[in-house]
């Protein structure tokens, strides 16, 4: 996105007209909206970004695909599965593009690890595990799982488990289970572990948890292969490649 900023005129809709100004001026935008369906209904818009709470997904989407806008669409693409199947489905049989905005595919460590999977430097892939380990308390609809889809795994863990269908495929048996709750309060889980296998044998673990001590700095990345592993964290740009002898760095 920051290469294409000069190609691109970016808009600002809100409810709030004061509001939606203010990011056009922060942000360097073209115009603001007061309304999301004023920002749809104008012909210079191409396409909508949404970003707005899950359980208003559909509602916006559908808004979007009615005015013939493509759709970037924040993750998770809806908070239940209804509403993701209806969205798929509506925007198709509009003809607009759906992309559901999960970033990490396209950071480099991620887009390395892809190249050397791919390539066959690590043999034949046996585990990818996924684990963030970092306190977060949600409020507001993020603490109401019927408007939020679920804990952490609807809310963070979908990045993993995006992540690890990038690498291996989609998994052909799924094992999940919540943690034992660390904070009080919460309507839904705050930790879970889930452990995948790929039709090929890959076994993927993911363990996110919102209640940790210590807390893991980043998100850490590693898969196992029959030659070799590779490590990363999901937030500087070097990944780590060892067969157990030695150990190369790679940007």
């Amino acid at each position: 996105m920051a290469g294409l900023r000069e190609e691109l005129d970016l808009y600002f809709a809100s409810r709030d007209l004061g509001r939606a100004r203010a990011y056009a001026t922060q942000f360097n935008g073209v115009d603001a909206f007061g309304s999301y369906e004023a920002a749809a209904a104008d012909p210079r818009v191409d396409a909508l970004y949404i970003c707005t709470p899950h359980y208003l997904h559909l509602e916006h989407a559908r808004l979007a695909a009615r005015s013939r806008k493509h759709i970037l669409l924040e993750k998770p693409i809806a908070h239940t599965l209804e509403d993701a199947q209806a969205i798929v489905s509506e925007t198709r049989a509009a003809g607009v593009t759906l992309m559901v905005a999960e970033n990490y595919r396209f950071l480099s460590p991620v887009r390395k690890a892809k190249e050397l999977v791919n390539e066959g430097r690590l043999g034949r892939i046996r585990l990818i595990q996924l684990q963030e380990l970092y306190p977060f308390q949600p409020s507001g609809w993020r603490n109401q799982a019927e408007l939020n889809g679920g804990g952490v795994f609807i809310d963070g863990g979908i990045h993993k488990a995006s992540l690890l269908i990038h690498l291996a495929g989609r998994p052909s048996q799924v094992y999940g289970m919540a943690l034992i709750p660390g904070q009080t309060g919460l309507a839904a889980e705050d930790g879970i572990v889930v452990v995948t296998r790929s039709a090929d044998g890959v076994a993927g673990v993911i363990n996110h948890s919102w209640s940790a001590a210590p807390a893991t700095p980043r998100p850490w990345v590693s898969v196992s292969g029959t030659e070799c592993s590779i490590y990363f964290e999901l937030g500087p740009p070097w990944l780590k490649v060892m067969d157990g002898v030695s150990e190369e760095t790679m940007q």
